[in-house]
């Protein structure tokens, strides 16, 4: 047996995919030997009522999984496993892509639930965290994951179809933004939220985490704005993030005065009303950014179960 051993988690998202590989020493520590993203925005152009996809989507997909094989390959003994998520969930009957994409591969394609996805989030944001009451938010493309939990032992999870591919392509479907768009985007969110958080009860959590890029692009916008501080997302810069919005009125000026690339600011907006609604539906003060979510879980559980 290798005194080195590999495992590997690939995460198809709705808008990126990710691999990431690690080593295991003898010594038993880990080391992150890998990394790989790519902006595929599976759930963009796709229909997600029929799960049909576009030529060149599915030839973005491919492309991509191909490249993720070939790291694969330089690792003969690497232990995998490979997921899907909100988007796979909703083309899980387009067998000729999944078939596809699984030969390219040469691994299958395990699709998750949401609650699956929520229980290997929390499982990843927990690693090596002290044992407190914990509330994780994962804000993705197409669907966002609500846990609550102590240590590493969740308690109660909740995904619900809303991403910020999801809420752009349904309130947000051009370059304008208005206060009558946000006004009915929020409405829209907040009630959907709003039996979660009834669920959830009320805030008694000593640690309040969030993963996701989406997260992370909003974090982004706050700090260069001069609106926070170490990254940490307060509901009192969100709020005052709000009118700034409206305020530049197209995308294109919000990407400049936030300093993100287009790609980015175009779904800051419906990432920022996902977030937002979720700090007044669940009472949220601040949350802090987790670079730890659903890969680590994934290898967590490869490795130790």
């Amino acid at each position: 047996m290798d005194q080195i051993q590999h495992f590997a988690a690939v995460d198809l998202g709705s808008n990126s995919f990710h691999l990431i590989v690690i080593a295991k020493q003898a010594n038993g520590k880990l080391i992150q030997v890998t990394a790989n993203r790519e902006l595929v925005q599976l759930s963009v152009s796709t229909d997600l009522t029929t799960g049909e996809i576009p030529l060149n989507t599915q030839s973005r997909a491919l492309r991509c999984l191909s490249s993720f094989h070939d790291s694969l390959s330089q690792y003969p003994n690497v232990k995998v496993r490979i997921v899907g998520t909100s988007a796979f969930r909703h083309i899980q009957n387009n067998l000729s892509f999944l078939s596809k994409a699984e030969a390219v591969l040469e691994h299958p394609i395990e699709i998750l639930t949401g609650e699956e996805e929520a229980k290997l989030i929390y499982r990843g944001v927990s690693i090596h965290r002290e044992s407190v009451a914990r509330f994780v938010m994962d804000v993705g493309g197409g669907s966002t994951e609500f846990i609550m939990g102590t240590g590493t032992k969740h308690e109660q999870v909740a995904s619900l179809e809303l991403g910020c591919v999801s809420i752009k392509k349904e309130f947000f479907p051009d370059e304008r933004i208005t206060q009558a768009q946000l006004e009915f985007a929020e409405k829209a969110v907040f009630e959907k939220l709003k039996p979660v958080a009834e669920q959830f009860g009320k805030s008694h959590w000593r640690q309040t985490l969030a993963t996701s890029g989406s997260i992370k692009t909003i974090s982004w916008a706050l700090s260069n704005l001069n609106l926070i501080q170490n990254g940490v997302i307060t509901a009192k810069a969100l709020d005052r993030l709000r009118p700034i919005f409206v305020q530049t009125e197209t995308l294109q000026n919000l990407s400049q005065l936030v300093n993100l690339n287009a790609r980015r600011a175009d779904l800051l907006l419906s990432g920022f009303v996902i977030v937002h609604q979720a700090f007044k539906a669940f009472g949220l003060d601040s949350i802090v950014i987790s670079n730890q979510a659903i890969r680590e879980g994934i290898i967590d559980e490869l490795v130790n179960d």
